[in-house]
């Protein structure tokens, strides 16, 4: 499945935030449009930044077969299929159970500038590069396993949890490690000036992943092929704050000035996949447990 199936020319020029000037000047035909005038809140469904374009532009490059292939091999259910082939008023249609559970559950701290099934679809769209990230480990590799928390069925949640994704488990030694993925779309947390690399944890994340978990985060960045890893301890350095870009959201931002960065890279399509220093790292972390 490609993306222009699912959505039309100007629903992707919006989705991947090209305003209206931009693509007046890409065309040079067009008459640029009269500046909007500024609001002070801003509406509701001018959400830009899909979580699934990205999601599904990535697989695009590195899979060599259909995503649809995917939906069927990780087992989704029909309901979380619909998120991804489907608009709003159609999904409505056809799940309205779910649609309306969505509606009640999800709040404004939940879905910043989204609405309710905007927020849910980009959820959803996690599960695809997550299950595909973990694909990645076990099809290589016989004695370790990556697996889903216990409480995952990859449906849609009434509330979010801080409970980890994953599960790492070194089938040799027995030593198991919870381990959550960030998934860095933007890069920004890799950027040149290394006194500006940050990232943003939501709400109690940074307090429960050690304390309540002994778990760490895996920050991955697939457009740069690079991960790093944030360990929850005495040493921690950072700041609580907002993220403006996520309605204001309380959390925390990790200082990530003194990280390493490593190499990582997935690549289906020519059978090429590199992720040996993360699971160096997860042994590593593992072992302290």
């Amino acid at each position: 499945m490609k993306i222009s199936d699912i959505m039309s020319d100007e629903d992707l020029k919006r989705l991947l935030s090209l305003s209206a000037e931009d693509i007046a000047k890409a065309t040079e035909t067009e008459p640029k449009p009269k500046p909007k005038k500024k609001t002070e809140k801003k509406e509701r469904g001018a959400y830009k930044n899909n979580n699934l374009v990205k999601v599904l532009s990535f697989v695009e490059k590195i899979y060599p077969q259909d995503v649809s292939e995917l939906y069927k091999e990780f087992g989704y259910k029909d309901h979380i299929v619909g998120f991804f082939t489907l608009n709003e008023e159609e999904y409505k249609a056809k799940f309205p159970k779910t649609y309306n559970k969505i509606q009640k559950s999800y709040d404004n701290i939940r879905t910043d500038f989204r609405t309710p099934f905007e927020a849910a679809r980009d959820i959803c769209a996690n599960f695809i590069v997550e299950d595909l990230f973990a694909k990645a480990f076990n099809d290589k590799y016989k004695t370790i396993r990556i697996k889903l928390n216990e409480e995952e069925n990859r449906d849609i949640e009434k509330t979010a949890t801080n409970l980890p994704d994953f599960i790492f488990e070194n089938l040799e030694t027995g030593k198991t490690l919870r381990f959550d993925l960030k998934t860095d779309w933007s890069g920004f947390a890799f950027v040149k000036d290394p006194a500006k690399r940050r990232y943003f944890l939501r709400r109690n994340e940074f307090k429960e992943y050690y304390d309540k978990y002994k778990a760490v985060v895996l920050i991955w960045l697939p457009l740069k092929n690079k991960f790093t890893f944030v360990c929850f301890d005495e040493n921690l350095k950072g700041e609580e704050g907002v993220d403006e870009s996520k309605g204001g959201k309380k959390g925390f931002w990790v200082d990530l000035s003194t990280n390493v960065f490593d190499d990582i890279f997935f690549d289906f399509k020519s059978n090429r996949v590199f992720v040996d220093n993360v699971v160096k790292k997860l042994d590593k972390f593992s072992r302290k447990n």
